[in-house]
């Protein structure tokens, strides 16, 4: 009270709302607020403008938490995360950089956008399709060894894709108890899981790889189910995977009794 000082707040957007006190403005704009009945007391901001950055210091694809270093390989149909980091020109507003990405293909220019103003480290991601189309960031890479290059400045990180590969000899089926500790020796009951573990010649080192499995029982060989092994880490020759047993039978459940196949010959678990 009596203080002699009058504070209020108004907001930019895109149109003007007199009610709202919102006052249309771009970037590059000069805002200006004076006393109408005495203009020469005012004062005035700028509309910050964008600046991409100069000066890029690192380049690399990273994992989806751009928490750390991705892999130099990758598998088709992915999303890749990219980071860049760099010099803010601009520390009022989060800015965008862009990035060159060229495959075995095409060559298309996407946008990283800065995580919040005046942090230096901008964020984005492209996905890897049988076709490219700048707009959505998805650049055609899509056959065993593609490589896609990433470009900014004088920085450039790569990436191949290594397509996952079934092993073509199996050396061994063995069901293991929980965990995958120890061979499983007892008789199953209905509803229990069975957990199996494939010893295997790996066909792609580069990659975790899967192993297509069927089962059956005995009494009715026609009523099939297939599930999926997947090698333990790449190269690792070690599959596991696992289905339940009971009276029905779907993609995820099957028979009490299980029969396996291995190179041709069919033999029983139990």
């Amino acid at each position: 009270m009596n203080s002699g000082i009058f504070r209020n707040s108004i907001k930019t957007g895109q149109t003007t709302n007199q009610t709202q006190f919102i006052i249309k403005a771009v970037f590059g704009d000069t805002i200006v607020v004076l006393v109408p009945d005495t203009p020469s007391i005012n004062d005035h901001v700028k509309v910050t403008v964008p600046s991409p950055p100069l000066n890029i210091n690192s380049l690399r694809f990273v994992n989806q938490s751009f928490s750390e270093q991705a892999s130099d390989i990758t598998d088709v149909y992915q999303t890749l995360y990219i980071e860049l980091t760099a010099a803010d020109l601009n520390p009022f507003y989060a800015d965008t950089a862009s990035v060159i990405v060229q495959s075995t293909y095409d060559s298309i220019i996407i946008s990283l956008k800065e995580t919040n103003k005046h942090t230096g480290f901008f964020h984005g991601s492209i996905s890897l399709n049988d076709y490219s189309f700048a707009l959505l960031n998805i650049v055609k890479a899509y056959r065993n060894g593609d490589t896609v290059v990433i470009r900014a400045g004088n920085e450039i990180d790569t990436i191949t894709i290594f397509r996952t590969v079934s092993p073509s000899t199996i050396v061994s089926i063995v069901p293991k108890t929980d965990l995958y500790i120890s061979n499983r020796v007892e008789l199953y009951a209905l509803e229990e899981e069975v957990l199996i573990e494939v010893a295997a010649i790996d066909a792609n080192p580069n990659t975790t790889d899967t192993i297509q499995m069927v089962v059956y029982a005995n009494r009715k060989p026609m009523d099939k189910v297939y599930f999926t092994l997947i090698e333990t880490t790449k190269n690792s020759n070690i599959y596991r995977g696992k289905f339940r047993l009971t009276g029905l039978s779907n993609d995820r459940r099957t028979w009490r009794f299980l029969w396996r196949l291995i190179g041709g010959k069919i033999s029983k678990f139990k």
